[in-house]
């Protein structure tokens, strides 16, 4: 019953000692060039659930269940390298009337991150992504097990400018535990690849750019694959506590049965404090 929360504390353990090793070598060489660091993140959750995600039924009953997120995150850098690991184990008690079940045990993060200049670098492996205010692209902080994406990122840095090139891919993922606590499984997305900018052109001015192109396996898994696009970018302007914010997003392409996509324009505008407006 208590499985999945022995071997998280058994690999704390482990990580642990590795961090003093670590530690002591990287005091020894270097201190400004290598540096391990380590922790251990536990978030309870009760939640009371009633038709959820359904269509209201006298014949669905409430639920109540607590989940428990179980994560050992390890980061090991030096000079234009970065390795970060990030194990979790998503723990139910009183779920589908079972008082303790592992959800999860899995990866939520795990990459290398080599830096090919001061302001370049690629990251290779599973990687949560965020871009812009998360309205597209969200590791989704919110949700237990989080949400991640495998593939290769090319990322851009410097004082004005931030760019990503984004190409992410799925593949046959293992089935021991429930798919709804992986950070992975949930993507339908057999391809995935985006592109992502923001310049700011003075400190009250910026403007952001999101295109990304999707390509899903039909219905049918014999007759190749559809794509889903989708275009739109954001304009902010910040001055004293006035904040003003304007963006839009189309996504067109074609359905699993071949249909063509009416294309979808989503435009948002904000002026915090006093004034908020947005579409679904």
């Amino acid at each position: 019953m208590f499985v999945g929360h022995y071997v998280m504390i058994r690999l704390y353990g482990i990580l642990s000692c590795s961090l003093f090793y670590f530690s002591l070598y990287s005091q020894a060489t270097d201190t400004w060039k290598e540096e391990l660091n380590t922790h251990l993140d536990i978030r309870p959750r009760a939640e009371f659930r009633n038709n959820f995600m359904l269509a209201a039924s006298d014949s669905t009953m409430p639920e109540i269940f607590a989940s428990q997120r179980n994560r050992v995150h390890l980061t090991y850098q030096r000079r234009k390298l970065k390795f970060l690991a990030s194990a979790q184990e998503i723990h139910l008690w009183g779920k589908q009337g079972k008082l303790s079940k592992t959800g999860s045990i899995n990866f939520y993060e795990l990459y290398l991150e080599p830096s090919l200049t001061k302001n370049l670098s690629f990251r290779i492996g599973r990687q949560g992504i965020s871009l812009d205010n998360g309205r597209l692209f969200s590791d989704a902080p919110w949700s237990q097990q989080g949400r991640a994406h495998e593939g290769i990122r090319l990322l851009y840095a410097s004082s004005r400018l931030a760019a990503d090139l984004i190409a992410a891919f799925t593949r046959n993922y293992a089935t021991h535990f429930d798919a709804a606590y992986s950070p992975v499984t949930a993507h339908t997305y057999t391809l995935l690849l985006v592109q992502h900018v923001k310049y700011a052109l003075s400190k009250q001015f910026s403007f952001t750019l999101i295109n990304s192109a999707e390509a899903f396996k039909r219905i049918d898994k014999t007759s190749g694959h559809y794509l889903r696009v989708t275009n739109g970018g954001r304009v902010e302007y910040l001055f004293n506590k006035l904040y003003l914010t304007l963006n839009g997003y189309s996504q067109y392409g074609e359905n699993a049965t071949r249909k063509k996509s009416v294309p979808i324009i989503c435009n948002q505008k904000q002026v915090i404090p006093s004034i908020k407006s947005s579409c679904g």
